[in-house]
């Protein structure tokens, strides 16, 4: 059956289908992100952003789309941490179970270059918003396949393939050969340490990255926290101070932690009922039933919305706040009613009752609210920080982590 787990991005095999439960919260839960971290989109380790880089560069030069070119570079690069040997599994890793079918032989491009060959949704999609924070592309709207390397972005490639050949070429000329559809000499050592994403960054490229992280549009909030996180080893509190962060962004952080709490807690509701919709033989609940059902995940949701509204400050534009206030005027039957019409894809209401929407899970899984990666590297840090803090909080650690390997 397809995937259907509700959630942000994620690096999941093609023929799978991801949906997104986003309650109408999309604006608020990416200003609440960049508030945190500016800048880092889906950034978490390095690799992601060398494979964009050349997907444009290879893009511009032969006259292909660049988000093509990209995705078959980065399923390229999985293709070859997937032939490591004694390779266990790895977030950084995508498409694992589509990729594991090609075994060691060649891959053309026109093959990696298709749809179905890799993932539905490549960590290629999280670069969009790092690449013009850090000043590698030019362009000013989201369409990937209308940016063009800036001298940073063309520094950035070159360092990140470092001096490493696929044969008698350097990897960008390399690639050049394997996209126009020769071999390129693509299934070889040289070019797998060249853009594996188990290998770290070369030295020059790690040192070139981290000084775009910490300067740059955005580059005070993610120096302020580049310096903090390294010493982070007890819970953290955002009520209290915190060393080398100014008030308004802790301030920031504590709202955004709130909302992701509040966010989270609608989801629970919205699970709850669908676990009664399933255990219903006509697969349709009355709202008081539904509500009934659910009664303390929505005084929980209750309890998250009342805190959210607290301070009376929302960075959202009232995004946040309104629907916060949703979820806490009226009675149960009303805070339901409302979160259902917010759903409307897992489910959905017909005459004053719930039933299963388009997107209805039959099979128990609970709803995915964040699809950022719980690596190893931030694994500690997930624990000491406040309940809801943004995702990017850790992805930031983990890239600094990842930049510090360099070789």
């Amino acid at each position: 059956m397809p995937d259907l787990a509700w959630g942000t991005l994620s690096r999941e095999d093609a023929g799978s289908t991801r949906r997104t439960r986003g309650l109408g919260l999309g604006s608020a839960v990416r200003q609440m992100n960049d508030l945190a971290v500016p800048g880092l989109g889906g950034l978490w380790f390095a690799r992601p952003l060398q494979w964009s880089l050349l997907g444009i560069h290879l893009g511009r030069r032969l006259g292909h789309r660049p988000a093509e070119v990209a995705n078959a570079i980065e399923a390229l690069a999985c293709w070859h941490a997937l032939s490591t040997p004694g390779v266990g599994r790895d977030a950084r890793i995508g498409g694992r179970t589509k990729l594991s079918r090609h075994g060691a032989r060649f891959v053309p491009y026109r093959q990696a270059s298709r749809r179905t060959f890799y993932v539905t949704v490549p960590m290629r999609q999280g670069m969009v918003q790092p690449l013009r924070a850090l000043g590698l592309v030019t362009g000013g709207s989201q369409r990937f396949n209308s940016y063009e390397l800036t001298e940073q972005g063309e520094g950035l490639m070159w360092a990140a393939c470092g001096d490493l050949r696929a044969f008698k070429r350097d990897i960008p000329s390399a690639l050049e050969v394997w996209v126009a559809g020769g071999d390129g000499k693509i299934n070889v050592p040289g070019m797998r340490d060249a853009l594996s994403p188990l290998v770290p960054f070369p030295a020059a490229a790690a040192s070139l990255l981290r000084e775009l992280l910490l300067t740059g549009e955005g580059g005070d909030r993610r120096k302020a926290l580049a310096a903090w996180l390294p010493t982070v080893d007890s819970p953290v509190s955002w009520q209290g101070p915190v060393p080398g962060l100014d008030d308004e962004h802790q301030q920031d952080l504590r709202e955004g932690a709130r909302f992701f709490q509040l966010r989270d807690a609608a989801l629970a509701v919205l699970d709850a009922v669908e676990i009664g919709m399933r255990q219903a033989s006509t697969q349709r609940l009355a709202l008081p039933e539904a509500a009934a059902q659910a009664r303390e995940p929505i005084a929980r949701v209750r309890a998250a919305a009342t805190l959210f509204l607290e301070p009376a400050r929302d960075p959202t534009g009232g995004v946040a706040g309104s629907f916060a206030e949703g979820c806490v005027h009226g009675d149960d039957v009303v805070v339901l009613r409302f979160l259902v019409e917010r759903d409307g894809r897992g489910l959905r209401l017909a005459d004053d009752q719930v039933r299963p929407g388009v997107a209805f899970r039959t099979d128990g899984a609970t709803s995915q609210a964040d699809g950022d990666p719980i690596t190893p590297e931030s694994q500690d840090l997930a624990a000491w920080l406040p309940a809801g803090t943004s995702g990017r909080v850790r992805n930031l650690k983990s890239l600094l982590d990842d930049l510090g390997r360099s070789r």
